[in-house]
Parts: C-alpha cells; sequence; structure tokens
C-alpha cells in the first residue's frame, strides 16, 4: 500500500515518441522505467519506490496520509526525487483549510451539497439521456 493517495508506479504508463516508458505522463523525463523494446524494468521501478518510501516514511503516521497527493512525479526534481522542504506543511494546512471551509459550509447551508450533487446529476441526465436510470 502507498503512503499516500498516490498511484503505484506501472499501474498506467506513458510513452514518448521515442519510446521510453514512463509512470505517468507528469514525471520527469529522466526517470523511465523501460523501453518498448525491453519492456518495463521492474527493478528500476522499485528502486525509485524505495527511494520515495525512504523520503516519506513520516507519511505513515501523518493525520491525511490517504488524501495526499505527493507522488513520484510531484517528488521528482530533473534528475533526484526528493521532497521540497515546506511541501507537508503547506499540504497540511490546505487540507485544514478547505475542511473547514466544508465544516462552516454544511453548518451555514446543511442542504446546500445535496443541492449541488443533485444539480450535477440533473445536468448529466439533461446531456446524456435517461442511460444513467
Amino acid at each position: 500500500m502507498p503512503y499516500t493517495g498516490s498511484c503505484i508506479p506501472g499501474e498506467k504508463i506513458y510513452v514518448t515518441v521515442n519510446g521510453d516508458i514512463h509512470m505517468c505522463e507528469r514525471i520527469s523525463p529522466h526517470f523511465p522505467i523501460g523501453t518498448l523494446d525491453a519492456g518495463i524494468c521492474h527493478k528500476t521501478v522499485a528502486q525509485y519506490v524505495n527511494t520515495f518510501n525512504k523520503l516519506y516514511r513520516k507519511c505513515h503516521t501523518c493525520d491525511i496520509t490517504r488524501i495526499c497527493n505527493i507522488c513520484l512525479a510531484r517528488a521528482t526534481d530533473r534528475h533526484e526525487i526528493r521532497i521540497p522542504a515546506d511541501y507537508c506543511e503547506k499540504r497540511y494546512q490546505s487540507v485544514k483549510d478547505t475542511l473547514i471551509a466544508y465544516v462552516d459550509l454544511m453548518e451555514a447551508r446543511p442542504n446546500q451539497l445535496d443541492k449541488v450533487v443533485m444539480s450535477h446529476y440533473e445536468d448529466l441526465r439533461d446531456k446524456t439521456g435517461d442511460i444513467l436510470d
């Protein structure tokens, strides 16, 4: 299980025009996991995951670990895997601010979220017909 809400490298892939295989379309081009000719190198994937996990050992005790969006793509900076110094603080504060705003909204307008969700599904039904029923 990954520490955070990120994907597991290899669940999806991105292939460049020159045939390099990457973990996703957002990662630095300096972290290929294989080529079309040779296939995916699972040893390389394991090395990247192990490096990532060593950096994020504290994630397993973090309160927001399952909703955090840190991943290998966000942790790659040109030729190295590293965590930006203030990333955790900023992410924690962002989640806290979002939850505060959500609770404030729910206290002030308890049915507002239901209205937004229903409006979304009604819009979908209008655009797609009754296939959602």
